[in-house]
């Protein structure tokens, strides 16, 4: 590092004039020998005259300065050192002060101390910029700045001498060693551009096997993969016993995968071990070769070039990476047992062995051995001081394990922990996936959405936008699924996905009842992929579009046809049981028995046995044979309870009983369905129909209660309108008139457009006339003549709005409104009793004329509604008896004995008869 530097005799400098009169007298002073000895050459003698002139004469400044400099000459730089220290604290205004920092520097840098030599170098620069010295300083300075290891400030001191001195013969070695503390520092660019200007200026310079090595790698290193092989050829061609020649081969095989020619740096990494065979990157060239022949496929290659590199070097440091890469390449052929042991290989010791150990668990987890690789996950996630990104993964395996296994809470644990823990985004979005996926599996499509949505556009690859169209599908958003589904075929036609994909825009077509566009996407697909997996499925789907579109005929050849091309598919007994549910369609109930019958014969435990043995015995029921029927429906009910079958059975089985009004049988079956299966579709309506029955059942209360059951347990039921009024209903049958009238407000407010609510208000009015708030009856009547003119309920509602007119002595307008009706009224009682109540309301009115007008009409209109039509004719008979026509009354009072069915009133009538005639 350090350099000796040779100088010429010392220039004459001035003789102080206060040394003039010793010369003059011929008397010379130690000063003046040493100054004669240095101009004869005589450095050691020089040395021992200043040394006595500096003590006879210590503020000779001049005596100072020349045995500094001679002491530096002779290479005795500790003298030197000491002498020119001296200088700067005797004579801080020394005329060769910027002479002294200069050799004082060259001394310090002579004798390897970097750091005073650095301090004397900037001071001269600081002082003295103009110096002859100074730029000369500079070379030397960066020369101690890159030995202190202060690499900016060598290469800011190496470009200040450059420009200052470019001609300079030290130029060559300043570039040169620019471009090597630039690389040292990692700033390639930078280093390249030293290392050209030393090869373009100085092409023979001795240093140009080393600057053009480092050129290459720094080529190789940002990037420029051809430049640095260019580089490495001119090198290895031009220096073939260069030390650095087996690096050399090295990096031009990574060079060569670098620009991603592997088949190149396979010849390269052979050469360096043809060529230098026992050379310190024989090992990483086995190593290279490996990971070459691995991009390509070629993993057998791959494994038998890591085997050689563990053979023939057992020590080398990369074993560990060669028995890790051997693992892999095992695990890309598929033979996740092989690799198991490849992994087990890497020792506990290398950085590779937490990576392996997680290898290890995927490969127990890609054999389906789950319960290993969760107990060779759960140790590893055990292991202190793991690094952040490889704990990440393995909470991330654990989800997908997990996952798999059916866990989701568990999966769910994990896949959520690596996104709180901050994990690189690749990752992240993988375990997003992966909740995804639970979220899917829970039915939750919107979230499935959620989750998805924010993932980039370099993730969204066919798993992902396979799993949202099926997310799309199942919200029956059909367009957005089409949508999504076309997006696989059209990117990725290849895809192993993109078969499922062009399934799912047929299946898609098919929901949106585009059944013809279905049939030509499904047939396409069998067509090309007659051996696929989705083939049977395709033509399933074909033969349900034709059953969809009623055209059983074609549904039988469809599934048929499925049956004879894919005779060990899965959907074989579902293709018979369309073919027998085709022929019930059809009406052809005996040759549906006979296709049902021999599903139960070939595949009797298969799941759609169960369905085949149902519509057998429906088919039964059709042809007449209700005996058969119920008798198998209870059979089958008792072999299969927990079947949703079963409750319709059992359902059907109930409305047969209520149809015969056997209502304990039917609330026996409706029972059975709540008992067993609460939670099926017919459960609220078998809840209805209980209720119902024991309305039939005249169990007003118990129907009550039943109905409550229903609003209860089943709010979006159906039923539940019909509940709400039958509690009404029953409340004002129940004469329970107040408790009737909030009823039936709650139903109405509940159900303002339902077409009971003018019935409602029908029983409204009468309870109110039968609590005797007229008001409320009058205008509550009047609301449904106004709200609903067309209501099927009035030829009921004018008499009893006319009741209740009458009923507030409101005569003649109840009258009118009675007449309202023009005669015609479904309800002769309804009419008889308004028309007799308008009699008592003349009575009451005092006008007795108008009393027997309405009377007589009871009598001679309907003489069939004998309660009224008695009260009536007693009615008028009392008129008559208080207008002194007793005749007529008796006649009136012998009518209501023979024909009123109220024994009260006969014995009121006789008892008035008896009176008048004994007057």
């Amino acid at each position: 590092m350090y350099h000796k530097i040779m100088h010429g005799k010392l220039p004459f400098k001035l003789i102080p004039f206060f040394l003039l009169p010793l010369v003059l007298l011929g008397c010379p002073s130690p000063y003046q020998k040493g100054v004669r000895h240095l101009e004869q050459g005589d450095k050691q003698a020089a040395v021992k005259e200043l040394l006595a002139a500096i003590q006879k004469e210590p503020f000779n400044q001049d005596a100072y300065y020349r045995l500094g400099k001679t002491y530096f000459e002779l290479g005795e730089y500790d003298k030197a050192v000491e002498i020119f220290e001296q200088i700067l604290s005797k004579f801080p205004n020394h005329p060769f002060l910027s002479e002294v920092y200069y050799y004082l520097g060259l001394s310090y840098y002579q004798i390897g101390e970097c750091t005073p030599a650095v301090a004397r170098f900037r001071t001269l620069g600081e002082q003295f910029p103009a110096s002859p010295s100074y730029p000369d300083s500079l070379f030397y300075r960066g020369r101690c700045l890159a030995e202190l290891e202060d690499f900016p400030a060598a290469l800011q001191a190496y470009n200040e001498f450059i420009r200052l001195n470019p001609e300079s013969g030290k130029v060559e070695e300043v570039l040169y060693d620019s471009g090597s503390i630039s690389y040292r520092l990692g700033e390639f660019t930078q280093a390249i551009a030293f290392y050209e200007r030393l090869l373009a200026r100085y092409s023979r310079t001795a240093r140009r096997g080393d600057a053009l090595y480092r050129l290459s790698l720094s080529y190789l290193n940002t990037g420029q993969e051809g430049k640095a092989l260019e580089s490495f050829e001119d090198f290895i061609r031009e220096y073939p016993d260069h030390p650095a020649l087996p690096e050399a081969l090295y990096q031009r095989g990574v060079a060569y995968q670098k620009a991603g020619d592997h088949q190149k740096a396979l010849d390269a990494f052979q050469l360096l071990l043809d060529r230098a065979p026992h050379s310190n990157y024989a090992d990483e060239a086995l190593l290279q070769m490996g990971n070459s022949y691995f991009y390509l496929g070629s993993y057998r290659k791959a494994m038998e070039a890591y085997q050689k590199l563990i053979s023939l070097y057992p020590e080398s440091p990369e074993g560990a990476l060669a028995y890790f890469m051997r693992g892999e390449s095992l695990s890309r052929l598929g033979e996740y047992t092989a690799a198991l042991g490849e992994y087990e290989k890497v020792p506990q010791g290398s950085p590779l062995w937490p990576e392996a150990r997680l290898r290890l668990a995927l490969s127990y987890y890609r054999e389906g051995n789950q319960d290993e690789a969760l107990r060779s996950l759960s140790q590893l996630a055990a292991v202190k001081d793991l690094k952040p990104d490889l704990a990440a993964q393995i909470d991330y395996w654990l989800g997908e394990v997990y996952y798999s296994s059916g866990d989701y809470q568990k999966a769910r644990e994990h896949f959520q922990a690596v996104l709180d823990e901050g994990t690189p985004k690749p990752l992240f979005e993988e375990a997003q996936i992966g909740l995804a996926k639970i979220l899917y599996q829970e039915e939750k499509w919107g979230e499935v959405l959620e989750a998805l949505k924010n993932l980039s556009e370099s993730r969204i690859k066919p798993d992902v936008l396979l799993l949202t169209g099926d997310a799309y599908f199942n919200l029956k958003n059909y367009d957005k699924a089409l949508e999504t589904y076309q997006k696989i075929l059209q990117r990725y036609p290849t895809d192993k996905l993109a078969l499922e994909a062009l399934y799912q825009v047929g299946y898609t077509q098919y929901r949106l009842e585009k059944f013809e566009e279905a049939r030509r996407l499904l047939t396409e697909l069998i067509k090309k992929f007659p051996h696929s997996d989705l083939a049977d499925d395709a033509q399933n789907l074909i033969g349900w579009i034709y059953f969809r579109k009623e055209d059983f005929q074609r549904a039988v050849r469809e599934f048929q046809l499925l049956i004879e091309k894919f005779p060990e598919s899965e959907l074989v007994v579902d293709a018979k049981l369309k073919i027998a549910d085709s022929y019930f369609n059809l009406g052809d109930y005996q040759r549906a028995i006979e296709t049902y019958q021999k599903i139960l014969t070939e595949h009797p435990t298969h799941p759609k046995a169960v369905e085949a043995q149902y519509n057998l015995n429906l088919s039964r029921y059709l042809l007449g044979d209700t005996a058969t029927y119920l008798q198998a429906s209870r059979e089958f009910i008792e072999k299969y309870p927990d079947n949703p079958l079963s409750v319709t059975a059992q359902y059907q089985i109930g409305e047969q009983s209520l149809q015969q009004k056997n209502y304990p049988a039917a609330l026996d079956s409706y029972r059975w369905i709540l008992d067993h299966q609460p939670q099926s579709e017919l459960a609220d309506d078998a809840q209805y129909k209980i209720g119902w029955s024991y309305l039939q059942l005249g169990d007003l209360d118990t129907a009550m209660q039943e109905f409550q059951k229903l609003l209860d347990n089943y709010p979006d039921s159906e039923h539940r309108v019909r509940a709400q009024y039958e509690m009404a209903s029953i409340q004002f049958k129940l004469a329970h008139y107040e408790r009737a009238v909030e009823e039936y407000q709650k139903f109405m407010q509940g159900f303002p457009d339902n077409p009971l609510v003018p019935e409602a208000l029908l029983h409204m009015g009468t309870a109110f006339i039968k609590m005797g708030q007229l008001a409320e009856a009058e205008a509550t009547l009047k609301r449904i003549l106004a709200q609903y003119p067309n209501a099927p309920q009035l030829p009921e509602v004018y008499p009893r709005l006319a009741l209740a007119l009458a009923e507030g002595n409101k005569c003649g307008e109840a009258e009118k409104t009675l007449e309202s009706l023009g005669g015609i009224s479904l309800n002769k009682d309804a009419v008889a009793e308004t028309q007799l109540k308008i009699g008592h309301c003349y009575v009451r009115v005092h006008d007795p004329d108008k009393a027997l007008a309405a009377y007589q009409k009871v009598i001679y209109l309907y003489p069939d509604q004998k309660s009224y039509m008695a009260a009536a004719a007693f009615g008028s008979a009392e008129i008559y008896t208080q207008l002194g026509r007793i005749k007529e009354a008796i006649t009136l009072y012998e009518k209501v004995i023979e024909a009123s069915p109220d024994q009260a009133l006969i014995e009121k009538a006789q008892a008035k008869l008896g009176e008048l005639k004994r007057e």
